[in-house]
């Protein structure tokens, strides 16, 4: 089974996060170290018998802050607050540039939505979608696809034409069709023409098979009245 997507692409871009710093230091017994018979009687007053020596971890003071800052966060989120920022807090450019996300996304969801409602059946599965995110922190739709089911109906012409007929409405129906859906269109009116020449010759070929047949008949016709008119004469003579 063939299929193709008819699609809507607009410039997206990509964000990079970065990690939290830390820093490993060194125990304190070693920046200390004393003798060994009071190292040796410190480790067996403090550690009990089995246990295993744990080395420690200090996160560093610009980690230490990142983590304030995350805790903080995190009780905002808990108590409904929201961590987007508000449109108060953008600029104008920041504005437009989301004003025209907003405008790109209701443009690129209808696109699809047409094609998905012409489609019908043809269409395998929703519309999937690409997203940029803005600088309000929420994903804005910048492309899209829809998948239909562009072969052909084997040994079926006129199933064959139906079908390339709604690929091609399909594919034009959004008011503002992009190169890829006119070239589906185009690939589909390829295939109804296909389809109707191939309808032509078998038609071709079932009218010569009946003429063949009704001449062999014809033939067949007349040696049946000769030997019709052959025997009333042999019924005169005797």
């Amino acid at each position: 089974m063939n299929a193709i997507s008819l699609n809507r692409v607009l410039n997206a871009s990509s964000f990079v996060s970065t990690g939290i710093p830390r820093s490993e230091s060194i125990p304190n017994s070693a920046q200390n170290p004393g003798s060994a018979d009071e190292q040796s009687s410190a480790a067996n007053s403090k550690k009990p018998a089995g246990a295993l020596e744990k080395s420690t971890v200090e996160i560093s003071k610009a980690g230490r802050a990142k983590a304030r800052e995350l805790e903080r966060s995190g009780k905002a989120d808990k108590s409904g607050e929201s961590k987007e920022p508000s449109a108060s807090n953008l600029t104008d450019e920041e504005k437009a540039q989301v004003a025209e996300l907003q405008k790109s996304d209701r443009q690129t969801r209808a696109h699809e939505q047409a094609h998905l409602g012409a489609a019908g059946g043809l269409a395998k599965g929703g519309a999937s979608f690409n997203f940029t995110k803005g600088p309000d922190g929420r994903l804005y739709a910048v492309g899209g696809e829809v998948s239909i089911d562009t072969s052909p109906v084997p040994g079926d012409p006129d199933a064959t034409i139906r079908k390339a007929d709604t690929i091609r409405r399909a594919a034009l129906a959004p008011s503002e069709p992009s190169s890829q859906d006119k070239s589906v269109a185009a690939q589909a009116g390829k295939m109804a023409n296909e389809a109707r020449t191939e309808k032509l010759k078998s038609k071709q070929s079932d009218a010569f098979s009946n003429t063949a047949d009704g001449e062999e008949k014809s033939e067949l016709g007349k040696k049946f009245d000769s030997a019709n008119e052959l025997g009333e004469l042999l019924d005169l003579v005797v």
